[in-house]
């Protein structure tokens, strides 16, 4: 989905189901959405949690981002800079989770019918998901946000801010939503006067494939430095990128919405690149340095075994067990030579030196 503005911005948002989630048969339970029109482009992105207990966050998610936003819109339309105020971001979200909850209960009416519901359970909670959305005007942008995921700004080079607060409830497999009875006061929310080359939402599903925040920037770069051959390859390879992570890596559903300015993400990407090039070569031979240490460590040890089986005379009982072991040995080397050829054309790059 790509929408865009006369006021030279231009919004975008992909969901990409998760590759263990095409194996269960069951919905993608993330959404995403975007639209720019009147001087406004506005985003947002939900995870719908995956617990038996919510098994129609799918349609809570889905929910949850329409109503935002029309809500976020309205909100960014309506008010001036200098009415970024706590108190009015606390009537936005209240407003959001008021509407959400309302229609939450409309559609679990249609369905009750239909559901194995026992009395005293919340339906509320059946439809629980998380939620990220943002508004960007020519004056200011602005965000809120309950549960995981990440807002993601990037001006220029390779700093990638994040003003959204920490969220100290989202921690291991937990997480707010927006089906807790204390939502409103789960809801974070942050601003600025200053418009990114893009703003960037996403869901969990990102994080989680990440080993930790150096790769999860390494991933941010590459988003950015795919702009440099033009909008709409950026915006493509981006959406493949999306789409390794939900299907190659950790397997869950992948959403992600942004807003990009159009006249300066190009010439952004095109300075960042040959950084982000270096960075990555950097990144490999890294990589390549802790392989050959860690295949050494296993052909040390493989060395040692085969020379204790030989002086047991073992071997005599089972040479066939003795060939196994010296053959894989030899694969062994053979991969760490390789690896060493590698490591040794990584040290004459010049994007090293």
């Amino acid at each position: 989905m790509r929408k865009r503005d006369m006021n030279g911005l231009q919004a975008f948002a992909y969901n990409v189901i998760g590759g263990k989630h095409i194996k269960a048969g069951k919905p993608c339970q993330d959404a995403a959405r975007a639209e720019s029109r009147d001087g406004i482009s506005v985003i947002a992105v939900a995870d719908g949690h995956g617990a038996s207990e919510h098994y129609l966050s799918d349609v809570g998610a889905s929910l949850a981002v329409d109503i935002a936003m029309v809500y976020i819109r309205q909100f960014a339309k309506q008010i001036g800079k200098e009415e970024l105020t706590q108190e009015n971001f606390r009537r936005l979200k209240k407003a959001i989770l008021a509407r959400w909850r309302e229609e939450v209960m409309k559609d679990f009416r249609k369905r009750r019918e239909n559901l194995n519901v026992r009395d005293g359970d919340d339906p509320i909670r059946a439809y629980g998901t998380t939620l990220i959305a943002a508004a960007v005007t020519k004056e200011f942008w602005l965000a809120l946000q309950i549960g995981d995921g990440n807002c993601i700004e990037w001006y220029d080079g390779l700093q990638f801010s994040e003003s959204m607060p920490r969220d100290p409830y989202c921690t291991g497999e937990s997480t707010s939503s927006l089906c807790q009875k204390d939502a409103l006061e789960r809801f974070r929310f942050c601003f600025g006067f200053r418009i990114p080359t893009m703003l960037l939402l996403h869901t969990d599903g990102i994080d989680d494939s990440m080993m930790d925040d150096a790769q999860r920037c390494g991933c941010y770069l590459s988003f950015a430095a795919g702009f440099r051959e033009g909008i709409e390859n950026g915006l493509s390879s981006l959406r493949e990128n999306l789409g390794r992570i939900a299907v190659l890596w950790k397997k869950d559903d992948v959403s992600a919405a942004g807003v990009i300015q159009r006249e300066t993400i190009v010439s952004c990407a095109e300075t960042l690149y040959p950084i982000y090039i270096k960075q990555k070569k950097e990144r490999e031979y890294q990589r390549l340095m802790q392989k050959i240490s860690e295949t050494e460590a296993i052909c040390h040890a493989m060395e040692k075994d085969i020379d204790s089986f030989r002086s047991r005379r073992e071997y005599d009982r089972n040479e066939k067990l003795l060939r196994e072991k010296e053959a894989l040995l030899v694969s062994y080397r053979i991969e760490l030579e390789e690896d060493r050829k590698s490591l040794e054309r990584y040290k004459n790059t010049e994007t090293l030196c």
